[in-house]
């Protein structure tokens, strides 16, 4: 099915699902899931768990500002903690030097472990932003 515009609700076929092909633009996204094989997907708006996507950026942290005209959309902050919940093992690239993170400081909880494979190095505070 290809798609050129729509402008009221677009209801899927009779297995549930949606299938397009190209590039997707949308204002918002809201369904139990999306789906992308293939394609690029662009939204002024994702809202609920992404925590799948893959192909953007990891970025500072969180900006102070939600509101892209809003000159705080570009301070950040990050929280000084990162908690690790499981076994996660650091492992960069060969073509790299290091794996970095912005937090102060990297907790394990009580059941997890963190392992750096040998040759690599892990760099904590890599801004150098925590002031003790």
């Amino acid at each position: 099915m290809a798609l050129t515009r729509a402008t009221d609700k677009i209801i899927g076929n009779a297995d549930g699902n949606l299938n397009l092909s190209g590039i997707v633009t949308a204002q918002n996204f809201k369904s139990g899931a999306v789906s992308i094989s293939n394609g690029i997907v662009t939204a002024t708006k994702f809202i609920g768990d992404i925590s799948d996507a893959t192909g953007a950026a990891a970025g500072l942290g969180t900006a102070l500002s939600s509101d892209q005209s809003n000159v705080l959309n570009k301070f950040y902050y990050t929280n000084s903690v990162i908690s690790i919940a499981s076994t996660t093992t650091i492992n960069p690239p060969a073509t790299a030097s290091a794996a970095y993170t912005q937090y102060a400081e990297v907790r394990c909880e009580e059941s997890a472990d963190l392992i750096i494979e040998d040759n690599d190095d892990l760099v904590i505070d890599v801004l150098d932003l925590f002031v003790p």
